[in-house]
């Protein structure tokens, strides 16, 4: 990849990118490194986590039961919309 400074996961099979995750001492331009892995061949792009900025990026989300269990104190909810790479949970 040519910023050094950045890690990304991900794994290509076919038209398909699965990215687990990006991650980086300054600020990431997603779309940037989405040009970076994906060829004129990609067709779709599966995020496991939710991506900062998507002002650019054309979203649908799933929900699913894999991964973080978060209890909240009270009354308050955890986002539905929210998941975290799976390098982040333990």
């Amino acid at each position: 990849m040519e910023n050094k400074n950045v890690i990304v996961i991900y794994q290509k099979e076919d038209n398909h990118i699965d990215l687990f995750d990006v991650i980086g001492l300054n600020e990431i331009n997603m779309i940037d490194i989405l040009h970076q892995i994906a060829d004129e061949d990609t067709e779709t792009i599966t995020f496991h986590f939710t991506p900062d900025a998507t002002e650019h990026l054309v979203l649908k989300s799933t929900l699913t039961n894999d991964g973080l269990f978060v209890k909240t104190p009270g009354d308050l909810l955890y986002p539905v919309q929210v998941k975290h790479p799976i390098t982040s949970i333990a």
